[in-house]
């Protein structure tokens, strides 16, 4: 645990002024700063737990920060907040919702005051996750959104054909393994198969935001995939504030109305290893990797 910081919130940052139609948020519950013994006993310092996210948003990071979060002692840390710095390109948009799960269970559970600090980038899964917060806070320049969906195929025909490869499948029918990221002459799926999957993933993500920030209609240029800044985030209510960490601490500090508090930084490590992690991070990486045997 880091030295106590003591600060009066209001003086770490200023306060944005909230642009017109932006919606009211739900906020997290009220909770008394009341410790054990209280109040008979000597007041110890608040904690606000800082966890940072970073790297691809997959099952092995979502199972890891699961992991890491049951080992705090939540209540022993008095911590009145958990402040989530994620600076990912995203991933899984369904390893996100596993990790969304984690953060409400943390909050309805132990009364945290969740936020959430972008300092550089959150786009795809990583703004999806973003958006679990009770506050949200990104820099001006932050990138976030590419809100959608894709399902990654490869056409391997022309490069079997040249290694003297043929695909021998066996199926129960026509439309099993459309799903692969394997197109073989053999097996040439349909890509409008695939097309209802990503489109319904696509509307999950829409829901969400229409859902945790309160907004009826989003504009069409938000959810088409393309990519905006912080501010323009800020302009269209996606997100509460300009600023990035401070910011968000000093709104669970606020939240919580104390004026002296210590930082708990928690940290997770994915069981994804180096080579895994970088196929992951380049085009054709993970077909490379089923080939060599390596990740799923």
């Amino acid at each position: 645990m880091k030295p106590a910081m003591h600060a009066t919130p209001s003086s770490l940052v200023q306060r944005d002024a909230a642009p017109a139609g932006t919606p009211l948020r739900h906020a997290a519950p009220e909770r008394p700063r009341r410790l054990p013994g209280w109040p008979f006993s000597r007041q110890r310092t608040a904690s606000i737990a800082v966890l940072t996210i970073s790297g691809v948003i997959d099952d092995k990071s979502a199972l890891a920060i699961l992991s890491c979060c049951q080992q705090v002692s939540w209540q022993q840390q008095d911590t009145i907040g958990l402040v989530l710095r994620i600076a990912s390109e995203g991933g899984s948009l369904a390893a996100a919702q596993a990790i969304v799960q984690v953060i409400e269970q943390l909050r309805d559970e132990h009364g945290l005051v969740i936020a959430v600090a972008i300092d550089d980038i959150a786009i795809s899964a990583a703004f999806y996750l973003a958006l679990a917060g009770d506050f949200v806070a990104a820099q001006p320049a932050a990138t976030l959104g590419s809100v959608g969906s894709r399902i990654r195929r490869y056409d391997a025909t022309a490069l079997l054909a040249r290694l003297g490869v043929q695909d021998a499948s066996v199926a129960s029918s026509l439309h099993k393994g459309a799903e692969s990221s394997w197109v073989t002459a053999a097996a040439h799926a349909d890509p409008a198969l695939a097309q209802p999957l990503v489109d319904d993933i696509h509307a999950q993500f829409v829901d969400w935001m229409k859902l945790r920030r309160g907004i009826a209609a989003i504009p069409p240029d938000l959810v088409d995939g393309r990519m905006f800044t912080g501010r323009v985030a800020h302009m269209h209510g996606l997100i509460d504030a300009t600023g990035g960490t401070a910011r968000a601490i000093a709104h669970v500090a606020e939240r919580c109305a104390v004026e002296s508090f210590s930082l708990l930084h928690i940290e997770y490590a994915s069981k994804a290893g180096p080579v895994e992690s970088l196929l992951g991070a380049i085009p054709f990486g993970p077909l490379i990797g089923r080939l060599l045997g390596i990740g799923k």
